[in-house]
């Protein structure tokens, strides 16, 4: 995590990936997707969310594919972190 590392929120993160905001909500509390509370809400720094992303498409591209391909074939695509 950055000094200047995007903060999120939960329905940021739930608009990105197609999930209602609860679930993302849920994740967080279980501790499945890196959080933190601010005030009464619930924020993800970009970078949690980014490792979180790309280790769910990573060990999905393995679950789905006998061939196992390089971990370059399995990067999330939805989000650059540049």
């Amino acid at each position: 995590m950055s000094e200047k590392d995007e903060i999120m929120t939960v329905k940021q993160v739930a608009d990105l990936i197609g999930w209602h905001p609860n679930t993302v909500y849920l994740r967080c509390m279980s501790g499945e997707i890196d959080s933190f509370k601010l005030g009464r809400s619930r924020r993800i720094y970009k970078s949690d969310f980014l490792k979180w992303l790309k280790a769910q498409d990573y060990n999905n591209c393995h679950i789905n594919n006998q061939n196992k391909p390089n971990e370059a074939d399995c990067l999330p695509t939805i989000i650059t972190t540049s």
